[in-house]
């Protein structure tokens, strides 16, 4: 479901390509920042390695053209909106969820499972199908005679 919305969303203009591709500093520089805040709870001081990473991520974003890593990574449900998809994202959302936090789902999964299995593969094969049309149409976008090369 995600990569649909971002194969769209990326192919939408150079300004959202753009902004997913500073976002990918930005959701590293929250994963290492998250690590160092534990390391240091735990132990009392920061992890050098931790601080190197760091480091070095802000040298490469900007070299990269990263103008604010600081920044809040862009969700996929603002993207979504952007995308007039704003009332399809939360519902698919939704059921994606239900799978990959299961919990409630599993309790009660006797009574109807093939219902709800066929519900979440019929969404799921409509979103791949959905991302692999937006990656052929950006792919042929760029290089037109992608399928006379081949």
């Amino acid at each position: 479901m995600e990569f649909d919305i971002w194969a769209e969303y990326c192919n939408a203009s150079e300004e959202n390509a753009k902004q997913f591709f500073d976002d990918m500093s930005r959701d590293i520089r929250e994963v290492v920042d998250i690590h160092q805040k534990l390391y240091t709870h735990i132990n009392q001081e920061p992890n050098e390695r931790s601080t190197r990473d760091i480091k070095t991520l802000r040298e490469n974003s900007a070299t990269l053209g990263v103008t604010n890593l600081e920044e809040r990574f862009t969700q996929v449900s603002d993207a979504a909106k952007k995308l007039g998809r704003g009332f399809k994202y939360p519902a698919a959302y939704k059921i994606a969820s239900k799978y990959a936090h299961t919990t409630a789902l599993i309790l009660g999964l006797n009574e109807y499972p093939q219902i709800v299995m066929d519900r979440f593969y019929e969404c799921g094969s409509i979103l791949a199908h959905s991302c692999l049309g937006t990656v052929e149409k950006t792919i042929l976008k760029r290089c037109p005679s992608f399928y006379v090369q081949l």
